[in-house]
């Protein structure tokens, strides 16, 4: 999903390689088709990028590919697109307007809340993984937002790496799965992206 605010473009970049994958960027506005899968990359302004999506209705399109059994990952704020709420008490998001939401609703594919923190994470990771595959992967994290599973959800997701913050995936109705991470630079590694 090619959102206003993109970043971190390189994220998708190690897609490029695979000779067996096509992308294909989807802007607000377009229709979503019929994809394999669905990437959500990170935003430098999450909750600006969603209310487009929202105005586009490439939300409802992205649910209801969900809901028929789609497959959509999202990276960082991409991740944070997927859950249930998006809180920014601070205004850290939306500072530069005075009637800003301090709280909106996100796509709710995936059951978790972020909220937006004074201070932001940024550093190198080497983590071990679970899904879906057991491995050690290296990436970095770069992000104001801080998710958390809502409660009664915890057996029900798939805690993708060891560290149980960085990311999570869950099945959705018809088989398909909604995941997402807080971990940028995953498709570089190449045996968890063939995966």
């Amino acid at each position: 999903i090619r959102l206003g605010s993109l970043s971190n473009f390189s994220d998708i970049d190690p897609l490029d390689s695979e000779p067996t994958v096509k992308l294909r960027w989807v802007k607000p506005g377009e229709r979503l088709g019929e994809p394999d899968a669905v990437i959500i990359p990170g935003s430098k302004q999450t909750l600006k990028d969603f209310e487009e999506l929202e105005l586009s209705g490439l939300n409802s399109q992205l649910i209801t590919y969900s809901n028929n059994g789609g497959n959509i990952f999202g990276i960082c704020g991409g991740l944070q697109i997927l859950g249930n709420k998006l809180k920014d008490p601070n205004n850290l998001e939306r500072h530069f307007e005075n009637n800003s939401k301090k709280e909106i609703k996100g796509l709710g594919l995936l059951p978790i809340e972020t909220i937006f923190n004074r201070n932001k994470v940024l550093k190198q990771r080497l983590v071990k993984t679970y899904w879906p595959i057991k491995l050690e992967l290296a990436g970095f994290e770069l992000h104001h937002g801080e998710s958390k599973v809502i409660n009664g959800f915890e057996e029900k997701l798939n805690y993708i790496f060891e560290d149980p913050s960085l990311g999570w995936s869950i099945e959705n109705k018809r088989g398909g799965i909604v995941g997402g991470t807080y971990l940028h630079g995953i498709f570089e590694n190449g045996i968890w992206r063939r995966k």
